[in-house]
């Protein structure tokens, strides 16, 4: 090919680090046109600020929301006037003020539609992001054989002497994702790039994403990439004359389980960490012998996710009487997939999924739970696999065997029920709440 290559690798430093960041999320909602706190407002804040006291935070984000009724300036001032309320409350039961961070959209972010009074609600709301850390020790760097390395390269680009803007560059970031820039964009615009691969579950999580629909429906990501172009005079408003085209590595037959035969496609991030279907189609191509899944973008200003819907199931879990569930979450790396449980009520010991990946048997548990005497415990690392599973009925069809001989019985890998017992949780870090 006629055409000069610049290989440039992107290398990142934060698997290294020694405290890893998770988040509790919830929303507390509003009656129509009001600013005042419901009582049942008050009572999720309330139990929001027991459960965090012993936790080593770092921010909390408070965003304001309305529906779409009244003007826009007015929605924006009312979804202000929220935004306080609730951060004023917590700031009242002892949450130091210099943690929040508050951010208000009036009408602009809605959830779902706004044609229905159930809709409307569910918009009158303030989302609430806790951010915290997680001490862990250092990974060990990973061994690789040396006849599945590949040593990078770094091709020098020729001298041209007419038109250097006729060629492209390419960067291949540490995970294999291609970016193909023109040459002479690239190379006036690189000191305005802000490029972060997301490739895995613990970095996704440590971003506040899922790999949900806005529908809270699973899928399976092939990666994630925040593709930022600042925003400022010498960046040409943060976009490029010529598309960007964005090459995604094709995961293993395995890790991509896409439904029905289904490609993946594009999907756009939304403020509560799940995704929407993005314009940009998604084709499959292949260069120099490595399959890939690429879109092109001209103003990259957003997270963007390569993801396909799979087949889920209905799943509860379950723990003993001595303990509350604050948050939950499922993560696998292989497929790469996040599933987030949603929690209602502390009291109440039993949480539900309405829908979760059928391979996710083998998923690590991410979980803070509140015992009795009201310490904080945070359960890291744990699968479902070893949690007491209910199984008669799997949940997913896999192969079929005679359950005591007889009984035909699914072997499946995910099942309705699991319980997270005394035994298991008290082999993880308890973190006693501070003196009032």
């Amino acid at each position: 090919m006629n055409r000069s290559l610049l290989f440039l690798v992107f290398t990142f430093f934060g698997f290294l680090s020694i405290a890893q960041t998770r988040n509790i999320k919830m929303s507390v909602y509003f009656d129509v046109d009001k600013a005042v706190l419901r009582k049942d407002a008050k009572q999720t804040l309330d139990r929001l600020a027991d459960s965090i006291k012993g936790l080593d935070i770092k921010r909390i984000v408070t965003k304001g929301n309305t529906d779409s009724d009244a003007d826009s300036l007015y929605n924006q001032a009312l979804s202000e006037r929220r935004t306080d309320a609730v951060t004023n409350y917590l700031v009242n039961k002892k949450v130091a003020k210099s943690l929040f961070t508050k951010e208000s959209y009036g009408e602009l972010k809605p959830i779902t539609s706004n044609d229905s009074d159930t809709g409307k609600q569910k918009n009158r709301r303030v989302d609430i992001i806790v951010v915290y850390t997680v001490k862990k020790e250092p990974k060990p760097a990973p061994v690789i054989e040396k006849k599945d390395t590949v040593p990078p390269k770094v091709i020098s680009t020729p001298t041209v002497a007419k038109n250097p803007c006729t060629k492209d560059t390419i960067i291949i970031l540490k995970s294999g994702i291609e970016l193909q820039f023109n040459l002479c964009e690239y190379l006036s615009m690189k000191d305005c790039l802000d490029i972060q691969e997301i490739m895995d579950p613990e970095t996704a999580m440590n971003e506040g994403l899922s790999t949900e629909d806005v529908q809270m429906m699973p899928m399976a990501s092939c990666g994630m990439i925040n593709f930022q172009v600042a925003d400022r005079p010498e960046c040409k408003g943060g976009c490029f004359n010529k598309p960007v085209k964005v090459r995604f590595p094709v995961p293993k037959s395995n890790c991509m389980p896409c439904a029905n035969g289904r490609s993946p496609r594009m999907f756009d991030v939304n403020a509560d960490g799940t995704w929407s279907r993005a314009n940009e189609p998604l084709k499959k191509v292949t260069l120099n012998g490595i399959e890939y899944y690429q879109y092109e973008v001209s103003c990259p200003n957003t997270k963007k996710n390569c993801d396909c819907n799979v087949d889920a199931k209905k799943v509860k879990l379950k723990t003993s009487r001595k303990y509350k569930i604050v948050s939950l979450q499922l993560s696998n790396d292989c497929p790469f997939t996040i599933s987030s449980f949603k929690v209602k009520k502390y009291r109440k010991n039993v949480t539900r999924k309405s829908y979760i990946p059928c391979y996710m048997g083998a998923s690590k548990v991410h979980a803070v739970l509140l015992n009795r005497a009201g310490d904080t415990i945070l359960v890291e690392g744990l699968t479902l696999d070893q949690l007491t599973k209910r199984k008669l009925f799997p949940r997913c069809k896999t192969n079929r065997i005679l359950l005591w001989g007889f009984l035909p019985h699914k072997d499946g890998i995910l099942f309705r029920k699991y319980k997270l017992k005394k035994g298991l949780v008290e082999k993880y870090t308890v973190i006693k709440k501070e003196e009032e």
